[in-house]
């Protein structure tokens, strides 16, 4: 029996819903993880060249307490940098809601006493469809010629927008454009100006740095920085390409 044929669906109490979310996950992942993904918190990832292709679920529920439904975001990013956060269970700012990348198939869905078929399901259209867009994107210079399919329909926030400039400036630096990583520079350190905490300091601090070898023209250094932190990153998330 398929998900996606049942007449019925079954819902789960309140105090089954936090337990179903783990396995349906780990199911969805283990559909998956043949094609090289690896399940890290909610994120399922997979390193390709200078990217990372990413799968969010995201059944975090609300401020409200715990859903009973879940989201699928979907991103390709830079992993160049530890802001990305790759190995935090915090919201992904950069992604694409799955129903604007997978014909007919909905970002919520409810978690029911089936969750194993609707893992099945999800996964069987993620393969069908979502991995031909990764394959479309899957190096830095891809982003920035397919930057229109990596955004979202709607409207971004300042806080995905800022997110979105952060991708943007390392695929540039990436692929040697100081005409477009100097203006981004500049913006994304004024975005920081009054900001406070250790991330803000570090970030704008590895902002500056950037500036200064772009300004030099020293792309060699900006090379060996951007690989240095990618390796950090792959390390992180124990992954190897």
């Amino acid at each position: 029996m398929k998900w996606e044929d049942l007449k019925v669906y079954r819902p789960l109490p309140k105090e089954e819903l936090r337990q179903a979310f783990k396995p349906f996950t780990a199911a969805v992942a283990a559909h998956l993880a043949p094609y090289g993904f690896i399940l890290l918190g909610r994120k399922l990832i997979r390193a390709v060249n200078d990217v990372m292709q990413i799968i969010h679920i995201d059944t975090r529920g609300s401020w409200m307490g715990i859903s009973a439904t879940y989201e699928t975001g979907v991103a390709v990013i830079p992993y160049c940098s530890d802001f990305f956060r790759l190995t935090s269970s915090s919201e992904l700012l950069w992604q694409k809601p799955i129903e604007e990348i997978v014909p007919g198939i909905k970002n919520h869905y409810r978690i029911t006493a089936e969750y194993v078929l609707l893992a099945e399901y999800l996964a069987g259209r993620i393969i069908r469809d979502v991995l031909p867009y990764f394959n479309s994107i899957n190096t830095s210079a891809q982003i920035l010629s397919h930057w229109e399919d990596l955004l979202p329909k709607r409207r971004l926030f300042p806080g995905e927008a800022f997110a979105y400039d952060i991708v943007l400036l390392y695929c540039s630096l990436k692929n040697n454009k100081p005409d477009a990583a100097i203006p981004l520079l500049s913006a994304l350190r004024q975005h920081l100006e009054g900001k406070s905490g250790n991330r803000a300091e570090k970030l704008g601090n590895e902002l500056d740095e950037y500036r200064q070898l772009v300004e030099q023209d020293d792309w060699k250094a900006i090379h060996e920085k951007l690989l240095a932190a990618e390796q950090l990153e792959l390390r992180k998330c124990k992954l190897k390409l």
